[in-house]
């Protein structure tokens, strides 16, 4: 039915986008930078890539376009962002995690992202410590 679909179809960009549309209407531009934004800028698309997307998923059929220039995503949009995280569950690089064994693993990811970076982090230092002492907190009132 859907010829993208596969591993080889997998596309990240694909599937954030519908990720990211399920969640509210967007314009090409938000796209670009909610995606930057949740990966702390490791990928943010150039509009070269987004814009011929958006188009290309529009005549699929997946999303549509609003008078006001958003996106929104239509009900075969939603089969197939439905069938991609199901596909892909523990592999999506934005969704919400699939267990606490997933959130741990993400949490150690920060953590090194954190040493390769301290610079970057230097100002977040008493926001990390406050993290730090609820997650001690926690571990304290486990019996």
């Amino acid at each position: 039915m859907h010829s993208h679909r596969g591993m080889r179809g997998f596309g990240g960009l694909r599937t954030f986008v519908l990720f990211l549309l399920d969640q509210k209407p967007a314009r090409g531009a938000d796209i670009i930078s909610e995606l930057s934004g949740r990966t702390m800028g490791w990928w943010r698309p150039s509009p070269g890539s987004i814009y011929p997307l958006l188009s290309s998923m529009e005549s699929e059929g997946m999303i549509r376009k609003l008078p006001d220039g958003r996106y929104e995503i239509t009900k075969t949009g939603k089969e197939e962002l439905e069938y991609r995280l199901t596909s892909f569950r523990g592999i999506m690089p934005f969704g919400e995690a699939g267990s606490l064994k997933a959130i741990i693993g993400e949490l150690r990811g920060y953590v090194a992202y954190f040493q390769d970076e301290p610079e970057k982090v230097k100002e977040y230092a008493n926001d990390i410590r406050e993290i730090i002492n609820e997650l001690e907190t926690i571990l304290k009132n486990m019996k």
